[in-house]
């Protein structure tokens, strides 16, 4: 099924131990005739067809290395520092997964994590378990921030798992990450939103980059965190007219006892 979703050949992939056995078919009628056919990694051409062949050969290598990662649980997060100005302490943290290797993910692993499947659902759910059994060792922090991608946007397993992470935090606060890009006005969120609120488990709208009147706006459902754009905060110590923005966002948030935190600031 993913295959077909990015366009290339249909692809089947047999595990029996630690062998792997990999099968695809062609689309064109011709090829669908013959039997199924091993992939060959022996020989490089730039041929059509046979760029395929590797494009398929890709995500095949990609699955198999998210396989592996869920297998070992081989990954890491990186913590992004939280901190309250007022009292000019680190209050939490903002778990963010690192690739397994350094660089960039590759395009197929790239296309693999926009595509809604189980795979990506349960690395998701593990960079989330590492991350908070990590914070359970962290003496003063409170707060841990954990993202949700947007097709986890009012999933059902998504209150369960969440709490599963405060268990397993002892107790510290576990924060919701919602994108503002997912962030809708209709009974399925503010379900979504109301069950995580009786779970225990708090709710900030990250890549906020609207208005005073939207946040009103979203009065019966407002978050209990409001993370600004980064781009709302570059170079705020240079333009009066970004430091007025800024400050009509934070007074419209406190109407609504809402916390705002500002992204970039170093």
């Amino acid at each position: 099924a993913l295959a077909g979703l990015i366009g290339i050949p249909l692809t089947d992939l047999v595990v029996i131990a630690d062998v792997h056995f990999s099968f695809r078919t062609n689309r064109e009628a011709d090829a669908r005739k013959t039997v199924t056919q091993v992939m060959d990694h022996g020989q490089s051409s730039h041929s059509s067809e046979e760029r395929v062949d590797d494009a398929a050969a890709d995500l095949i290598n990609t699955v198999r290395r998210m396989h592996e990662t869920l297998l070992h649980r081989a990954t890491r997060n990186r913590f992004q520092p939280i901190h309250d100005l007022m009292e000019s302490r680190c209050i939490g943290y903002e778990a963010i997964p690192r690739p397994q290797l350094p660089g960039e993910a590759s395009q197929p692993q790239q296309m693999l994590e926009a595509t809604d499947c189980r795979l990506t659902e349960r690395m998701s759910q593990l960079h989330r378990l590492i991350a908070a059994e990590h914070f359970a060792r962290m003496p003063n922090a409170t707060l841990l921030f954990v993202n949700l991608q947007p097709a986890e946007v009012g999933a059902d397993f998504v209150p369960q798992s969440l709490a599963r992470l405060a268990a397993v935090t002892g107790g510290k606060k576990i924060v919701a990450e919602i994108p503002d890009s997912a962030v809708v006005d209709i009974p399925y969120f503010r379900d979504f939103r109301s069950r995580l609120r009786e779970i225990g488990i708090a709710v900030a709208y990250d890549g906020f980059a609207g208005s005073p009147n939207q946040i009103k706006q979203q009065a019966e459902f407002a978050p209990d965190y409001l993370k600004l754009a980064p781009a709302l905060c570059r170079g705020i110590d240079k333009s009066t007219q970004r430091q007025q923005q800024v400050k009509t966002l934070v007074e419209a948030a406190q109407e609504l006892k809402v916390q705002t935190i500002a992204v970039g600031i170093h």
